[in-house]
């Protein structure tokens, strides 16, 4: 396991090039970097004002996990961590809020800490009206590391208490409407120190593994 700099991350990101990008990040990801370290450092590091603008940009409420934005590079990617609750997803999932879904982003994640049950479906209809099969299911664990095309519903189910993930989205591919927080700074705030907290003591970071998934969309990607 090896140190980098959040910086030496960004910039890294900055000279792939467009059309490598899903499997230049899966490579990137699935390096035995101190990733716990990075994330934790950065997350810190970031001044509380700055933190909030930056993570209303991104934040939903009513789902897990809860999400943090580390860096937003425009039109090109950003950087984000995902910090799971499990009391707070066992209550959405009672709720009726954790259900398969779709991003308006391409992304890849590295599980940093805990684990979690991974389910992928098929879709025979579309977007707005799916009609979903389950393709595969997996039980994601700390070091996987995978890419998820935007229009692809899954849903995670069961995660271990602070589990944590390191995710590098790609631009938005939609503009879904948002609507407004009615989340307070002192939550926010509050949600960033537990995720910091959770990402103390982390075991030493081993080279990244790829499920085989995750493999029908990176072909001829030099990974896993």
């Amino acid at each position: 396991m090896r140190r980098t700099s959040f910086e030496e991350l960004v910039e890294r990101l900055r000279t792939v090039p467009r059309d490598r990008f899903p499997a230049a990040c899966v490579e990137l990801l699935s390096e035995p970097i101190d990733w716990a370290a990075l994330a934790r450092d950065r997350l810190a590091s970031i001044p509380d004002g700055e933190f909030l603008m930056m993570t209303r940009r991104i934040f939903v409420e009513g789902v897990e996990p809860k999400v943090f934005l580390l860096h937003d590079e425009p039109g090109r990617f950003r950087i984000v961590l995902n910090h799971f609750d499990r009391s707070s997803f066992d209550r959405h999932w009672s709720a009726g809020r954790i259900t398969p879904h779709y991003h308006h982003f391409d992304f890849s994640t590295r599980l940093i800490r805990g684990h979690y049950h991974h389910w992928l479906f098929e879709n025979s209809g579309t977007l707005d009206r799916p009609e979903l099969a389950t393709w595969h299911r997996t039980r994601d664990l700390v070091g996987h590391v995978y890419f998820l095309p935007w229009d692809e519903f899954h849903c995670v189910l069961a995660p271990e208490h602070d589990t944590v993930s390191l995710q590098i989205r790609g631009p938005a591919r939609s503009r879904p409407r948002r609507p407004e927080l009615t989340v307070s700074d002192a939550e926010l705030l509050a949600a960033r120190d537990a995720a910091v907290k959770a990402l103390l003591d982390v075991p030493p970071a081993e080279s990244g593994v790829v499920p085989e998934f995750a493999h029908r969309w990176l072909a001829g990607a030099t990974v896993g």
